[in-house]
């Protein structure tokens, strides 16, 4: 299982979006110590963490969530539904395995 934190941003245009965004302090302490990827990714790529670096990472930066009073939600995926374009110890970046009928309408 796969987990991917979105926060949600009422005062904002915005809506949603993943760590990067403007968030408050405490909560990009929590999760700053992870590895950058090596190579370039696609644009689609969204970052998950792994149960290891859900233990690590995710749990403390659900709880600065919740210290601050920053809003929001985990997203869970299964590994087998999406495709995994890079991997290390603590995260995952994947992005949506495209469905049969986008493959059909590529032959």
């Amino acid at each position: 299982m796969l987990r991917r934190i979105e926060l949600i941003n009422q005062n904002s245009e915005l809506g949603k979006s993943g760590l990067m965004a403007c968030s408050p302090s405490e909560v990009i302490r929590a999760w700053n110590m992870l590895n950058s990827p090596r190579r370039q990714l696609y644009k689609n790529c969204r970052f998950y963490f792994t149960e290891e670096g859900w233990r690590r990472y995710g749990r403390a930066t659900v709880a600065a969530c919740q210290k601050t009073g920053q809003q929001y939600r985990v997203i869970r995926v299964k590994e087998r539904s999406v495709d995994v374009m890079y991997r290390d110890e603590c995260q995952v970046a994947v992005r949506a395995r495209k469905g049969q009928n986008y493959l059909k309408a590529l032959q």
